[in-house]
Parts: structure tokens; C-alpha cells; sequence
């Protein structure tokens, strides 16, 4: 931080004309001023009155100047000071009781974190729509010895959205209607996130970086951007599911909202830009060696998926629970994938066609 005297002499140079003034007059000396006045002639009262309107204006002279001196000196130890604080704050990590994770406070400047390695590296985003199987896929991904995840966060279902929020680039976690809007959450902030993982939670001994979150859906042209800047590769893998095999009892299908959220869907899948995989909810229930195939052709690092396992089997703090932790195989044995016909808008069925849900097989099963 910048001295008392340095702040001095940066405001004395901004205001040179009041103190050449001001230093003149004081080398005078009130008996030169009085002595030039008699020079120029006895005026009585008048003069009187003219020395002490000098003697007035020299005060203010000095008065105002003391004044900007002042206002100057404070103006330049609290830029100091702000600056100083800025510094401080874009590395401040307040720890916090979120599961295994911390609550943190700072910029999204990703040049404030370590570098990381991004060579072999492949950021694997796995999305849907809510409640409609993405923790088993992800258990099924995650069988991979190639893939590492966020669980080592303990946050619920380990997704990213609670590690968002504490970044503060997700503004409220009670309204969930802010997790899908497409700007909630920036490429740099993104970028800055992916870094921080790097080093807190994915094991980088791996190729696969994978990051299940549902609501990232609408969020893949903001990823895509992150991903590039910080010269890593991003694939996509999208679980579609149809309204007909959601059957739940506890989340019930909702047509509007259903719409809404696929359309993401059919955004990414249809981004030629962007690398992308659908999976169908069905598949994984009726033709699991195919979806299987699927992916590993999409994504050859996999290697080998396991349908007989989850990588969630175990995994506390939020991690997995109940039939979210077990593997497909164990899944659809225990509960068969049900199927029930209901009314949907032409809009719905539009949409379906152009996600591969086509022909009467997906009509009238």
C-alpha cells in the first residue's frame, strides 16, 4: 500500500496552480503586500479594504487547498486499501459444513488456481432430465476404470449443483426454476469450477472426467465455451427417457414441464458443434448390451461397462441411496420398466419424433 507522503505528493501534483499561489503569497509576508500597496498611491479605506481582502482570499486559498489535500490523501489510501482487499479476496476459501466440500468465496478469474494438466483429459457431461435415471447411468459410467466423478464431494446424488452454488454462480438453491435458465451460470465461472475440481475431487489420474447433473442440459453452450478455453475436450451423453415409461408415484409426470426440459434435450443432441450421445431410458431396461455398446463406442477410453454393478454401490453423504445405487441389472430385475399410454399435445409427439422415439413401436408398445 502506497504511503501517507506518496498520497501527498500525488495530490500536491494535481493541484499546482493553488499551491504556487498560495507559496508566493506566504514568501511575500503581509508587510511586502502592505508595502506595495502604499506604492501605489494612499488610498485611504479603500486600500484598507483591498489588504484585507487579500489576507481574506490567501486564507481561503490555503483553507481550500488544505481542503483537496486532504480529500485527496483519503481517495488515494482507500484505493490502495480496495485494491489491496481485492487482492486478498479473490483467494479467500471460507470452510463450511457442505458435506466433504467447502463453501468458497471468489472471482471466477480461473488464473487465480493452479494450472492443471488437461492432456488425455476428456470432460464427460452426463444430463437429463430430473428423475428420470441419470444417477444409474452414471453408476453404469462409472464402472469404467477409466472414469473418475464428483462423489468425492458428497454432494446429493453427485451432482455439481450444490458446488455451484457455493461458488455463488447459482443464485438461489430453493428455486430450482434458476437451475434452468441457460445464463445462470457463465463460461468463465464454469471454467473456474472444472479447475477447481480438478483439484479437490476428480481423480486426474483418469481420462474421463464425468459430471452427472441434470439441469446441465441447458447449459451445454456454456460448457462448450469453458471446456475450449481451457483446451479441454467435452462430450455429452443425454438420457432421454419417454412420458409413457414415466410412471413414478412419487414424481408424477408433468406434460409442461416435460416439454420445456426435452427441448434442451433436443438442443444439444441436434448442436453440431458439440459431441453428443443419447441413451434411452428403455434401452438401459430392455436392451442393455446395446446402450452398453453405445457408449463405448462413443466414448472408447470406457473400455468395459459393468451392467452387474454401480460405481454409487456404497457412496454416503448424499452419494446414492436406495435404488439410485444399484446396478441397472439389479434394478430392472427387482422393478421391470412399466409402460402406460396418456394424452400428450402434438407438440410433445413432435418433439418425440425428432428424438428418435419415432414409429409405432414408441406409440403402442
Amino acid at each position: 500500500m502506497r504511503d501517507a507522503r506518496s498520497a501527498y505528493d500525488e495530490a500536491k501534483e494535481s493541484t499546482p496552480l493553488l499551491i504556487v499561489v498560495d507559496e508566493k503569497r506566504r514568501a511575500l509576508g503581509p508587510s511586502s503586500r502592505i508595502e506595495s500597496d502604499k506604492r501605489r498611491g494612499d488610498r485611504g479605506d479603500e486600500s484598507a479594504g483591498d489588504l484585507e481582502g487579500q489576507q481574506r482570499a490567501s486564507a481561503w486559498c490555503r483553507s481550500s487547498a488544505g481542503i483537496i489535500f486532504s480529500v485527496a490523501l483519503v481517495l488515494a489510501i482507500l484505493t490502495a486499501a480496495c485494491s489491496a482487499t481485492l487482492v486478498v479476496w479473490s483467494h479467500v476459501s471460507v470452510e463450511a459444513s457442505h458435506g466433504r466440500g467447502q463453501l468458497q468465496v471468489h472471482t471466477d478469474n480461473v488464473s487465480t488456481l493452479p494450472p492443471v494438466d488437461w492432456v488425455n483429459k476428456t470432460l464427460l457431461i452426463v444430463v437429463g432430465i430430473p428423475f428420470s435415471g441419470t444417477s444409474a447411468l452414471e453408476g453404469l459410467i462409472g464402472t469404467s476404470p477409466a472414469v473418475t466423478d464428483l462423489c468425492a464431494a458428497g454432494t446429493w446424488q453427485c451432482e455439481d449443483t450444490a458446488l455451484l452454488h457455493a461458488f455463488g454462480f447459482i443464485d438461489n438453491l430453493t428455486d430450482r426454476s434458476k437451475y434452468w435458465d441457460p445464463e445462470q451460470v457463465s463460461p468463465a465461472q464454469f471454467a473456474y469450477a472444472f479447475t477447481d475440481y480438478a483439484h479437490k475431487y476428480w481423480d486426474m489420474s483418469k481420462d474421463l472426467l464425468m459430471d452427472k447433473t441434470p439441469e446441465l442440459i441447458c447449459k451445454h453452450v456454456a460448457i462448450k465455451t469453458a471446456a475450449a478455453s481451457l483446451g479441454v475436450p467435452v462430450k455429452f451423453v443425454v438420457l432421454t427417457r419417454h412420458p409413457f415409461s414415466m410412471t413414478s408415484d412419487h414424481h408424477l409426470f408433468n406434460q409442461t414441464q416435460y416439454l420445456s426440459q426435452m427441448r434442451h434435450a433436443r438442443n444439444v443432441l441436434q448442436d453440431p458443434s458439440v459431441m453428443s450421445l443419447q441413451v434411452r431410458y428403455e434401452d438401459l431396461a430392455w436392451r442393455p448390451e446395446e446402450a452398453i455398446q453405445k457408449l463405448i463406442n462413443f466414448l472408447p477410453q470406457l473400455g468395459t461397462l459393468d451392467p452387474h454393478a454401480s460405481s454409487l454401490s456404497g457412496v454416503t453423504s448424499g452419494g446414492g441411496e436406495g435404488s439410485r445405487n444399484e446396478s441397472i441389472h439389479e434394478y430392472f430385475v427387482k422393478a421391470p420398466l412399466e409402460w402406460k399410454s396418456r394424452e400428450l399435445e402434438p407438440e410433445v409427439w413432435s418433439l418425440l419424433n425428432a428424438l428418435n422415439y419415432s414409429g409405432k413401436e414408441w406409440h403402442n408398445l
